[in-house]
């Protein structure tokens, strides 16, 4: 599983958080593409993607869902 992030619009114009993303990356040898629009629409077809965006694929990332982290932990805390 990856995370994906995407920019598009306006904010492309300014310092892109995605360059900062690579960069990062790069520095840490972490492995990413970066994909245009019609990149992203073809490998995830049920998202629709605006024409003017780019996004960074982080093939070792993922997103966690902090409610289920926190009650995980809840119950951890009383069995032990």
């Amino acid at each position: 599983m990856g995370l994906l992030r995407v920019e598009g619009g306006e904010k492309l114009k300014l310092r892109s958080e995605l360059q900062t993303i690579m960069s990062s990356n790069v520095s840490n040898r972490v492995s990413y593409e970066k994909l245009s629009s019609d990149e992203m629409g073809k490998r995830f077809p049920m998202f629709n993607f605006p024409d003017n965006c780019e996004g960074v694929l982080e093939h070792t990332a993922c997103s966690m869902y902090a409610t289920r982290c926190l009650q995980a932990l809840q119950v951890l805390v009383l069995i032990h």
